[in-house]
C-alpha cells in the first residue's frame, strides 16, 4: 500500500508522564502493529523510540516524535527537524529538515524544507531537485505536486522525480479542489489525469508528464459582474476534466472538450453544469432557458426555465414558479409543473 501524506508533526504539552506513555504507546501500537514493530515513550525523557517484539530497541529512544508512513518507514523528529528511518534503525535522510513536509513511500521521495525553501530528496539523502519553492501544494491523489516559485506555479512529478512543469504559470487546477474564495468552495469527486494551467490569461491540459494536451488557447473562466466584480458561477470552475469531458469558454460562450482537446459541444452557451453524481449536465442558453445533455453530448429535453437531473433515471423541471418531473433517458413528462 503506497503511503502519500503531510507530515505535519506537534509536540504533545507537558501533562502527567503515565498518562502520555499509555496514548502514545495505544495510537503507535495501531498505527504499526503490522509491521511488529511498535513506537514506545520513554517515561522518563519524554523521548520516542521503536521496540520489536522481543522486546528488542530497534530505533534507540532518542526522538521527539516517530510516526510510521508505511513499507517499514518513520519520519522522525530530532532537535526539531525532520528525517527518515528504517525499520533497521538506519538513518535514511538526517534531521536535517523543517515541518511540513511530503513522503511518498511507494517512489521513496521526501518534499522537504530547508532554509525556508522546499526540495526534492530520495530515501538516501540525495538532492533530486534543488531548494528553490516557497511552497507546495497536495491537490491530488496521483503522484503530482503543485510548487510555487518567484509567484509563478508549476508541477513535481513524485515518480518521474523532476520538475516537469516549470513555474511560469499563472495558476494551475488539479485535483479535488476546483475552487476556494474562502467562503464557496467547489469540489471534484471524480479528478482525472489532466490538470488544467493559465498562461496569458489562457487555459490549456496538460498530462501528468507535464506534457500539453491541450494548448492555452481557451478564456479565463472568471464570471464577472456588470459593475466588472467577479460573480461566483459554479459552473465556470469544473476546469479539470471531468467523465470524458470539460467546459471551456471561447467568445464568452461555453462548451464542451473531450480528453483530447476535440470540441464535443460548440460553445454557444452561458453556462454549463457537470454534476458529480449523474452523466447528464445542464446547459444555460444566451436566452437564459435550460436543457439538460446526455453522456454522449446529445440535447435530449425541452428547453425549460430550469432543468437538473436528480439521478439517472428523474429529472426535476421548472416552467415559472411550478416544478414538475421528467423521466430519463426518454425525457418523458410524468408530472406536469403544478
Amino acid at each position: 500500500m503506497r503511503t502519500l501524506k503531510t507530515v505535519n508533526l506537534t509536540f504533545f504539552c507537558p501533562m502527567k508522564r503515565t498518562v502520555l506513555f499509555i496514548i502514545s504507546l495505544f495510537i503507535f501500537i495501531m498505527a504499526s502493529a503490522q509491521q511488529n514493530l511498535f513506537v514506545l515513550e520513554d517515561p522518563v525523557t519524554g523521548l520516542k523510540g521503536v521496540i520489536d517484539l522481543s522486546k528488542k530497541i530497534v530505533i534507540p529512544y532518542e526522538y521527539e516524535e516517530l510516526e510510521p508512513v508505511g513499507r517499514g518507514y518513520f519520519v522522525s523528529v530530532k532537535s526539531s527537524k525532520v528525517g527518515l528511518l528504517d525499520s533497521l534503525g538506519h538513518v535514511c535522510v538526517p534531521n536535517l529538515y523543517g515541518y511540513n513536509a511530503f513522503i511518498d513511500t511507494e517512489n521513496e521521495v521526501f518534499y522537504v524544507l530547508k532554509d525556508g525553501k522546499f526540495g526534492l530528496v530520495d530515501f538516501k539523502n540525495n538532492v533530486l531537485i534543488p531548494f528553490q519553492y516557497e511552497d507546495i501544494y497536495q491537490e491530488t491523489k496521483k503522484d503530482v505536486l503543485k510548487v510555487r516559485k518567484d509567484g509563478k506555479y508549476g508541477l513535481i512529478s513524485l515518480k518521474l522525480k523532476k520538475e516537469i512543469l516549470p513555474c511560469k504559470y499563472e495558476r494551475i487546477k488539479m485535483g479535488t479542489v476546483l475552487y476556494d474564495d474562502g467562503i464557496v468552495m467547489v469540489e471534484n469527486e471524480h479528478p482525472s489525469d489532466l490538470i488544467a494551467v493559465l498562461n496569458n490569461s489562457k487555459w490549456g491540459f496538460v498530462d501528468l508528464e507535464g506534457k500539453f494536451i491541450i494548448q492555452c488557447k481557451y478564456e479565463d473562466t472568471s464570471n464577472l459582474d456588470k459593475d466588472g466584480s467577479e460573480q461566483f458561477d459554479r459552473s465556470r470552475y469544473y476546469y479539470v476534466y471531468q467523465g470524458g469531458r470539460t467546459p471551456f469558454v471561447k467568445n464568452g460562450k461555453v462548451g464542451l472538450l473531450d480528453v483530447k482537446g476535440n470540441e464535443i459541444l460548440p460553445s454557444r452557451y452561458k453556462h454549463i453544469v457537470i454534476s458529480n453524481d449523474v452523466d447528464y449536465l445542464t446547459a444555460t442558453t444566451l436566452g437564459d432557458k435550460q436543457l439538460l445533455i446526455n453522456k454522449d453530448n446529445k440535447i435530449v429535453s425541452k428547453e425549460y426555465d430550469e432543468i437538473e437531473a436528480y439521478d439517472e433515471d428523474f429529472a426535476i423541471y421548472k416552467i415559472g414558479s411550478k416544478y414538475g418531473l421528467i423521466s430519463l433517458p426518454d425525457c418523458q413528462v410524468i408530472t406536469e409543473a403544478k
